[in-house]
């Protein structure tokens, strides 16, 4: 799926773990509850995506566009990214953040 354009997909629930989607164009796609389990998302376009309850733990989002994501409940455990990256995002007491602990930053 690198660098595949996959705007306003509905991907809710899927199983997408150790996938490639780097460069992908994933603005306002529906990922809530997905398994991104050790994905590569690097300099993917994620602006706006719906990502509640995603597990995103190993996932590389280095260079990711997450402005506006919403990462509320999320599992961001040993992720790789930044936490400029996580500011521009929405997240919420429920979100898993890289280090393992739960909360608002």
């Amino acid at each position: 799926f690198s660098g595949a354009k996959l705007k306003r997909a509905n991907l809710q629930q899927a199983d997408l773990s150790n996938t490639n989607l780097g460069k992908t164009d994933l603005r306002r796609a529906l990922l809530r509850n997905a398994n991104l389990t050790g994905a590569y998302l690097g300099a993917a376009d994620l602006e706006e995506s719906d990502l509640r309850g995603a597990n995103l733990s190993r996932c590389t989002l280095s260079d990711a566009n997450l402005k506006g994501a919403n990462l509320s409940g999320a599992d961001l455990t040993g992720a790789d990214v930044s936490d400029v990256q996580l500011a521009t995002a929405r997240t919420n007491w429920a979100t898993i953040y890289p280090n393992g602990r739960r909360g608002l930053r």
